[in-house]
Order: C-alpha cells, then sequence, then structure tokens
C-alpha cells in the first residue's frame, strides 16, 4: 500500500452512516492516519436486511484485512474462522444459492432430473462457506472497530445542513446531536454512507437519478421469524429425494420462486431466521399499497401449500417484532460523487436482493476509496469521478441481470438459463482476483467495464423481454443455447450444463 504524505494524512473525512460499509472505510482511513467523524441518526444494536455475503465478498475483505493490516477483522472471511473466533458475533452459514420453484395451490415435489429445483454451490466445505449476516450484530461490530482505530462516532446526530467553499473546497456542517445541541464542524471530504437515506442528495438538493430506466420493479415485505420449519426437514418428511443436493438446503440463500416474484430465507445459527417476499409489482393488483404489511405476507403464504407448512408454527422475533413492507425497492442516483465528496454504492442506488449483491458491492466500494484516499497521489477528485461513474454503471448492468430472472417468473428453464448471466459474472470477477497477485482494483463488480459482456447482457435482456410479451416461450433449449453462446468466454465453473440437471456441485473461485 502507498502511504499518504503528512499533507494528505492531515485531510479531514466526515463518513455519514455507521452501517457496515462507512464503519469499515472509516475504521481503515483512520487507522492509516486521516482524521475521521463517522456520524448516524440512531444507535446500534438496530434491525437491518442486507444479510447475504458471497465469495466475492470474502475476496475482498480478504484482501481488505491483508492490504491495511486488518487481522482482527479475518474471521469475518470465512463461516468456519467466525464460528471459531468470532462467537459472540451471530451469523448463519451459506454454501451456495438454492432455488425452489412453486406453483399455488400445489404441494412442492422433488422430481429426477429436477424441473422444480436449482442449487448452485459457491463453496467446497462448510468451514469455507459464505455467511449470512446478523446485521445488527455485524454492524455493531464494525462500529465499535472503527472508534478502536481512533474514529470520533457521533450517534444520535443529525447532520442539518451542508455548504462547500468553493475557494478552499472545505465543508462546512451543522450536525444535531440527540439533546438538541448544535455544533459546526469542518471537513475536507465527505462520504456518503447513509443509503436510502441519501443525505448528500439531500442536503445540497442534487436531482434523482432516473428511475424509468431502471428494468426492476420490485416490492418486499419481510422481518425475521423465530420457529421456521427446516426446508431440507420437510422436504425428508413428504420422503423426496434430496440426495443429489449439493448442500443442506437451509445452509444456502433460498429462494423460493413463485407465480408473482419469490421468497428469500436466510437461517442464522442461534435459530432466527430472515424471511422476505419480493413481488414483482406488475404482478400487484391496484391499491396493494393499502394492503397492510402482514395481510400482505398471509396471503401470498397460503397461496403455497409447502411454505405455508414451513411457516405455520413461525412467530416473529423480538427484533424487529413486526413485518415491514416497501415502496419500489429500485433506486439511482443521479450521481455518486462530486466536487469533495462521494457515495458508497448502497447510497448511490440499490436493485433488488436477488443475487445477493449487495455486501459485495458495498465491499467494492470501501476497497476501492479506501485506496483512492490513501495514495499518495494527492489528484483524488479525478479517481472519485472516475469511481462515482463506474458504480452507477455496475448499478444499471446489476439492474438488466435482476430484471431478466422476473420477466422469465413463468418458465424455470428460461429463469435458470438467464441466472447464469450473473454467476458467469460473479465466477469471472472473482478468478480475475484470484489470478492478479496485484489485485487492479479499478476492475469493475461483475464486469461492467467489459463492454463486450454488458453488450451480450443487454442482448439476452431484450430477446428475453420478447418472449415474455409474446408469451410465447418456444423451445427452453433454444434460449439455454443462447445464454451458453453468450458466456462462453467467461464460463470458468461448468456453467449451463444440462448434464448436471440443474444441481451445480461446485461453482467457486476457490
Amino acid at each position: 500500500m502507498s502511504v499518504a504524505t503528512v499533507g494528505e494524512q492531515g485531510k479531514r473525512f466526515l463518513v455519514i452512516g455507521a452501517g457496515f460499509s462507512g464503519s469499515l472505510l472509516s475504521a481503515i482511513l483512520a487507522r492509516h492516519g486521516k482524521q475521521v467523524t463517522l456520524i448516524d441518526h440512531a444507535k446500534h444494536p438496530r434491525f437491518v436486511i442486507g444479510e447475504s455475503s458471497t465469495p466475492a465478498a470474502g475476496l475482498i475483505l480478504r484482501t481488505l484485512v491483508k492490504r491495511y493490516g486488518l487481522s482482527e477483522l479475518g474471521p469475518l472471511t470465512r463461516y468456519g474462522r467466525w464460528v471459531n473466533e468470532l462467537a459472540s458475533v451471530r451469523r448463519g452459514a451459506k454454501q451456495g444459492f438454492s432455488y425452489f420453484f412453486h406453483q399455488a395451490d400445489t404441494d412442492f415435489q422433488v422430481a429426477e432430473s429436477h424441473p422444480n429445483e436449482l442449487l448452485v454451490a459457491a463453496s467446497s466445505a462448510l468451514e469455507l462457506a459464505d455467511t449470512q449476516w446478523l446485521r445488527s450484530d455485524v454492524d455493531q461490530f464494525l462500529c465499535d472497530y472503527a472508534r478502536q482505530q481512533g474514529v470520533i462516532l457521533r450517534d444520535l446526530t443529525t447532520l442539518k445542513s451542508l455548504q462547500r467553499d468553493g475557494v478552499s473546497g472545505e465543508w462546512a456542517t451543522t450536525v444535531v446531536d440527540s439533546a438538541g445541541g448544535q455544533e459546526r464542524l469542518q471537513f475536507d471530504w465527505v462520504v456518503d454512507a447513509s443509503g436510502q437515506g441519501e443525505a448528500v442528495t439531500r442536503l445540497l438538493g442534487l436531482p434523482s437519478g432516473d428511475l424509468h430506466g431502471l428494468k426492476t420493479n420490485t416490492v418486499a415485505v419481510f422481518s425475521h421469524f423465530d420457529g421456521v420449519k427446516s426446508w431440507d426437514a420437510l422436504l425428508a418428511e413428504e420422503r423426496q429425494d434430496t440426495k443429489d443436493f449439493p448442500f443442506p438446503a437451509d445452509t444456502s440463500a433460498q429462494h423460493h420462486v413463485l407465480e408473482e416474484g419469490w421468497l428469500w430465507c436466510l437461517r442464522f445459527d442461534h435459530s432466527v431466521t430472515s424471511a422476505g417476499l419480493v413481488l414483482d409489482a406488475h404482478s400487484l393488483a391496484d391499491g396493494w399499497q393499502q394492503i397492510p404489511a402482514e395481510k400482505m405476507w398471509r396471503t401470498h403464504i397460503a397461496s403455497y401449500p409447502s411454505l405455508n407448512r414451513m411457516f405455520q408454527d413461525a412467530q416473529l422475533s423480538v427484533m424487529p417484532n413486526r413485518f415491514l413492507k416497501t415502496q419500489r425497492l429500485q433506486r439511482i442516483a443521479g450521481q455518486a460523487a462530486g466536487q469533495g465528496w462521494v457515495s458508497l454504492p448502497h447510497t448511490a442506488g440499490f436493485i433488488d436482493p436477488l443475487h445477493s449483491t449487495g455486501i459485495a458491492h458495498s465491499m467494492s466500494g470501501v476497497e476501492r476509496l479506501a485506496d483512492i484516499f490513501l495514495s499518495v497521489d494527492s489528484g483524488h477528485q479525478v479517481g472519485v469521478d472516475a469511481y462515482g461513474e463506474q458504480v452507477l454503471g455496475e448499478l444499471k448492468l446489476i439492474d438488466l441481470l435482476v430484471a431478466g430472472c422476473y420477466l422469465a417468473l413463468p418458465s424455470k428453464r428460461h429463469f435458470e438459463a438467464y441466472c447464469m448471466l450473473y454467476f458467469a459474472a460473479a465466477t469471472t470477477y472473482e478468478k480475475n482476483r484470484m489470478d492478479s497477485d496485484d489485485c487492479n482494483l479499478g476492475h469493475a463488480m461483475f464486469l461492467a467495464d467489459d463492454a463486450k459482456w454488458v453488450t451480450a447482457v443487454r442482448d439476452v435482456f431484450y430477446h428475453l423481454q420478447e418472449l415474455a410479451m409474446s408469451q410465447n416461450w418456444g423451445e427452453p433449449a433454444q434460449f439455454e443455447a443462447i445464454i451458453r453462446r453468450k458466456i462462453k468466454r467467461y464460463n470458468h465453473a461448468g456453467l449451463c450444463d444440462a448434464a448436471v440437471s440443474s444441481m451445480y456441485q461446485y461453482t467457486a473461485a476457490m
């Protein structure tokens, strides 16, 4: 790592938002000589979703640990180490992605050749697995870690104003604490990690991004539950043949694919389950906004007998102890960086939880911004501007990778084939990192800087859109052949292979 000059070390940073990415970036900057103030309108612990990590997230975190001397965070990079070395921070195991395709009013059935399942392994063993993050624990742990590195934490604090001097480039801010006391502070750089609060955009009166340009349009109803029946146990009780599943379904990011969307199910080791319905807004009747969250949840779950049995004894967990419902999930900023300020990816926008992109994308933002701000080169603005454009491009690519899956909901084989675009991008990104001794941090997530790849994804999306509009799905093998051709040079993991019957034993780069 390059070491910043004495003058650059004196730079003062304001980081807005003490979630995991804001806290992690703050900790890195403070550990390497920056003056960092981290403010948040609330305090820890608190309920947050966005809980499923991926191999890319683990790879990035391992790089950060090595590059910046963060040995205390090493246990977070693999499930086995986490359990053995950091047991007080709760988590669950994630050995891969599992998909179970349901039909309304019909019991779920496992059948030969797996026409109703797709399992994609992401690790070769449980101890090497990725993790489901209990965000209330993980976010608090990383916030506490940031304080230990010298970060000034001001929680229960609201940022009321933000102005930048055009001559000196210095930011003047007014903050208000929980007792109503006001204080004026000054900084050289502002990093917005406030997520959907989009603090900088709001305070500077910047225009929002164009949601009409996004293809995905979904809403969610979710909570944490106690007493959710094991899906593996439910299948076993019904004598379903799961012997060729590459991992237990309960140690995965479980996707129950429905006619109108899908249900996530993430299990933590302390018997709490995160579960949420993500519904295609096009499938919802007018007036859905007025339906109470619990009624919306129970109505959809009741339509699928096997899911109804899985949740029949479930109770809401103490945190948050209620059902939560969103408006449209998708958002994108008009810009992710400007003079003297920059947003982390989750603040710049969000698409959908379908491919578990959130943690890895946020980690990549931390990695790139830490590299920019700790570089000996004082021309940080150029790097920040390029990063901002790159993040928006990544969000638009994620949108295409996700939106096609919603188009393909009526056809399992089209859905599965389209998913391979995401898995090809993710595994190629992972392989590129593994093959490089010194990772090129300029590389975009999900190959968003590869023009040929982006064009290929866009072409497949519009082809699928035509199929969906015509409601004539044709022969799935033809669509699978198109996907196979498009991912050929990116297919390092044996994807889109009919011979494996939707059971991918091992696709990870590690």
